[in-house]
């Protein structure tokens, strides 16, 4: 097990991410902008996944449009906010126009950040930043997650370069279900660090920030913390982080160094079975994402992986 110091003093240089979906209430939208800004922590604001109701075009389409509606609630926060950012929808989904026009209304507001998901090729980028009002933010954070965007990861961060992005940020909920994979596995499994340590050894070799993909175990902050001690190892110390809650988010602000996380391959039950489980606790919510009884965040892409899981085993 390696151990982790982490100087903040010296070379090293850790960035704190929080998502927010808007989903929630202005009212508690408000309190984490204020408190994130206290503490010098990016929120992103999610008019993305977190508004997405897996097989219900409907349905997301309306959550996404109360997304905006509340953006514009809390326009005149977002125009005194230093440290707040948005993640729109996809540069090739109706909803993406519809996110630029709602931004080109919300004129004085300057985001810190935007975060572009689902970014696979060069195009992918040049209709981003074709559409986006670039007196609207100050920088920009590439969201690599999926499979042809990670195979095109290369050719990514040297467009990147040329138009001036230094962030490279891995979601691994898309990325697995890129790979039809289920369960998807955890960041206490070998697997997934067999995965992801390339993704950030040529992010970071090539001289880009890797910002590292959501960890789900809500409540486990020693886990948290262990996981946040592999990044900085395996990154040399230059990284995102990012949390889910307040309680993550103060978990990570008071990082220090510590162990890394201790690998373990368990073998997994019956999938069939464990994606039945999930399908049902999804259809009887009728949830965009779930947060189970031991405190475990499960994103829509691992339902509707277990949904092709049961539909492929039949």
């Amino acid at each position: 097990m390696r151990f982790c110091i982490f100087d903040f003093m010296g070379c090293r240089n850790m960035i704190v991410y929080q998502y927010v979906s808007l989903a929630n209430s202005v009212e508690r939208i408000s309190q984490v902008l204020l408190k994130n800004e206290k503490t010098k922590t990016f929120t992103i604001l999610d008019l993305e996944d977190s508004l997405m109701a897996p097989f219900d075009v409907e349905a997301t389409r309306n959550k996404r449009v109360n997304g905006r509606n509340k953006l514009h609630e809390l326009r005149t926060l977002l125009e005194n906010l230093t440290y707040v950012g948005l993640r729109i929808n996809q540069c090739n989904s109706e909803d993406f126009l519809e996110d630029i026009a709602c931004l080109k209304k919300l004129k004085k507001v300057k985001w810190n950040f935007f975060l572009l998901p689902k970014i696979e090729t060069k195009k992918d980028i040049k209709t981003y930043f074709e559409h986006l009002p670039s007196e609207a933010y100050n920088r920009i954070c590439f969201l690599i997650e999926t499979k042809l965007g990670v195979v095109n990861l290369n050719e990514i961060m040297e467009f990147a370069g040329v138009k001036g992005v230094s962030e490279i940020h891995f979601g691994m909920w898309d990325y697995y279900l890129s790979l039809s994979k289920f369960p998807f596995p955890s960041q206490k499994s070998s697997s997934f660090w067999n995965d992801v340590k390339p993704i950030i050894n040529e992010i970071t070799n090539g001289g880009l920030l890797y910002v590292h993909t959501p960890f789900s175990k809500l409540l486990d902050y020693k886990e948290y913390r262990a996981v946040v001690a592999k990044v900085a190892n395996v990154s040399k110390g230059n990284f995102g982080i990012t949390s889910l809650t307040n309680g993550q988010t103060r978990c990570v602000l008071n990082f220090k160094g510590g162990d890394e996380i201790e690998l373990v391959d368990r073998t997994e039950l019956n999938v069939n079975e464990q994606a039945a489980f999930l399908v049902g606790k999804f259809k009887t919510g009728n949830y965009t994402y779930l947060v189970d009884e031991n405190n475990q965040f499960i994103a829509p892409h691992e339902f509707i992986a277990a949904k092709k899981q049961l539909l492929d085993g039949e």
